[in-house]
Formats: C-alpha cells, structure tokens, sequence
C-alpha cells in the first residue's frame, strides 16, 4: 500500500480524507493520472501542505473538480480508496517528495486500475461531462494535453488497466488492448506500433523478436519521452525511473 491513500467512503454522503497506507490491509485502490495546470496559488489551494496535513486527516475540505470525478467514480466501482499525487504527498516539502518519489512505480503498479483524466485540461476542470463528437484514440488520448507531460507516460506504461476518460468517448486500456466505448476492439497493424497495448505479449514478445527491434523500440520510447514537458527539471530522471525494469510494465 501507498504510504497515504484518500477514503473515499462508500456513499456520496461520507467526508473525504487522508488515511495512512499501513493502517488498510488486504484492500484496494484506484490510482489517478491528471494534469495539475493552474497557477501556483490554486495548486496549493487543491494539495497537501504541511499546514492542512492534519486537518485533512479529518476531512479535506477543498478538493478540486476533477478530484471530485475521481470520487465519484471510485464510488462506483466500489473502491474505498484513491491514490492523488498532490493530496497523497505534502506539497512544498522537500523531505517528504524525497521519500515519496522512489515509490511511484510500485504505486501505480499495484494500483487496481488508473483514471486517466483525458478530458480534463488541468485539476480546476470536471471530465465526467456530456460527451461531444466521437473521435480516434489518437485524437482523443494519444494527442491529448495530458500525454503531453512527462510523468504521464511512466504511469500509463506501469498501470495494469487505464480507464480514459476522452471528450468524446471511454477507452478501457490494459494487457489485452484497448477497447472503446462500444467495446470494440482496437487493431494492430505496422502503424500503430506506438500503440504498446495493442500488443498482449509486451514486453516479453518484444525482447523475443531481436536485439535491433528492442532497441528501436527503447529509442522510440525515450524520443517520446524527451519531448514531454515536466514541471522540475530534476525531476526528469525520476520520472522515467521506472521503465527502467521491464518486467514492472504491465502488458
């Protein structure tokens, strides 16, 4: 378990709030990937703090909208617990981030399923919303302004199954590919090998196909990778750290 997680509750009436990792046995939890955006007061406003820590282990009283998407759906899926960076660790404290960083590959590997966030252009934004137009799985996540962040790529490589939440439709993602809302299944073909998912065997059927093709495909990862902006230079390292075992990714 995370060291921290948020207890959702189980009805819509139950207060939020921070509970310790070690205190839950034999449970789960849902981890979210979203995009912070805003400035930095309102990031504040939506995180942890040495100054709220205890309070919140009480009641979190200001939870952004696009934390209150993940609740809900949490809820229903009957998952008592969440895992969000800027709630699960104290923001502006150096001494915990530095505990904490080292264990974002364990957290969204043993994490039930992640909510990708897609739709939602920073926390201050709802993406459970009316759905618009239908698009493609390029469009939609591939291309959306989450993927562009750096962390992002480690925690959609890492997570067993993804649940994205586009503007125009659901994409479920996990080791036996991914399937759109109307469960139709997503096909391979030579180009989409960006697509890991597609893909069942990934890694394994990757390093079986030769030394030159796993090679290319780390250059491509790492390509992908540079181009991703990220918030604390120093922190690039980190966010890639763990891709670095291939038997963490999980396809």
């Amino acid at each position: 378990m995370p060291p921290r997680l948020i207890d959702v509750g189980k009805s819509p009436t139950d207060t939020p709030k921070l509970v310790m990792g070690e205190a839950i046995k034999l449970s789960k939890y849902i981890a979210v990937s979203h995009r912070w955006g805003l400035t930095p007061a309102e990031r504040k406003k939506y995180s942890t703090t040495r100054e709220n820590y205890d309070s919140y282990l009480t009641e979190i009283k200001q939870l952004a909208p696009t934390f209150k998407d993940a609740i809900e759906v949490a809820r229903a899926l009957s998952v008592q617990y969440l895992w969000i960076d800027s709630l699960c660790i104290i923001q502006y404290d150096p001494d915990d981030w530095k505990k904490q960083k080292n264990l974002m590959k364990s957290i969204y590997t043993s994490a039930y399923c992640t909510i990708a966030t897609t739709s939602a252009q920073n926390m201050n934004e709802t993406f459970l919303k009316p759905m618009n137009r239908r698009s493609t799985f390029d469009e939609e996540v591939d291309n959306a302004k989450l993927n562009d962040r750096a962390w992002i790529l480690q925690e959609r490589l890492l997570a067993c199954r993804t649940i994205h939440f586009g503007a125009g439709q659901m994409y479920w993602e996990c080791g036996q590919g991914v399937y759109c809302e109307d469960l139709t299944r997503m096909k391979t073909s030579e180009g989409q090998k960006k697509h890991f998912r597609l893909d069942p065997e990934f890694p394994r059927l990757l390093y079986r196909s030769g030394l030159a093709e796993t090679w290319y495909f780390i250059q491509s990862l790492l390509e992908d990778y540079s181009k991703r902006g990220i918030s604390k230079p120093e922190d690039r390292a980190v966010a890639i750290s763990g891709l670095q075992d291939p038997d963490q990714l999980q396809y």
